[in-house]
Order: C-alpha cells, then sequence, then structure tokens
C-alpha cells in the first residue's frame, strides 16, 4: 500500500461472523421463487391445442437495410481509424 502524507495504512483485523451471507442468500432465494411463480402463471403457459396460432407466409424476413447504412458505417469506422492514430 501507499503512504500519504507520511501515514501508514490501517487494516481492520475483523473475524468471521456467524451471520456473514445471511441476508444476501435469502434475497436470492427469494429473487428465485418470485421468477419462478411468474414464468409458471397460467397466462404463460403454453396451450396443448393451439390451432389458431397461424405462421406468416414467407417464414421469416430477411432483415432490410437502408441505403444509406453502408454509408454511415463507413464513416463511423474511418473516425475511429483516425481516433486511434492519435
Amino acid at each position: 500500500m501507499e503512504e500519504r502524507n507520511g501515514e501508514t495504512p490501517l487494516f481492520l483485523d475483523r473475524s468471521s461472523r456467524a451471520t456473514r451471507g445471511k441476508r444476501m442468500t435469502k434475497l436470492l432465494d427469494d429473487e428465485l421463487e418470485e421468477d419462478e411463480m411468474f414464468w409458471n402463471q397460467e397466462a404463460l403457459k403454453e396451450e396443448e391445442n393451439d390451432d389458431q396460432y397461424e405462421e406468416e407466409e414467407g417464414g421469416e424476413v430477411a432483415d432490410e437495410f437502408d441505403s444509406d447504412f453502408n454509408d454511415d458505417v463507413s464513416i463511423l469506422r474511418r473516425s475511429l481509424n483516425q481516433i486511434m492514430m492519435l
């Protein structure tokens, strides 16, 4: 450790506590329980006979980009390269 203004660093000698981590463990357990309650609610469960669902025709649509998208990316790359050269 570094000395500041001629003072030596102060280290605290702490003994082990029997209650160390109990609150954190309780918080994590509570969070896990709340998470399970959320994901197991009736509204989120899959239906066995879900005949009403229809997939859109054509399946997945490819991503579409604006015509000037590559121009913006090129400008950003050049700017980053200039910054890196500094």
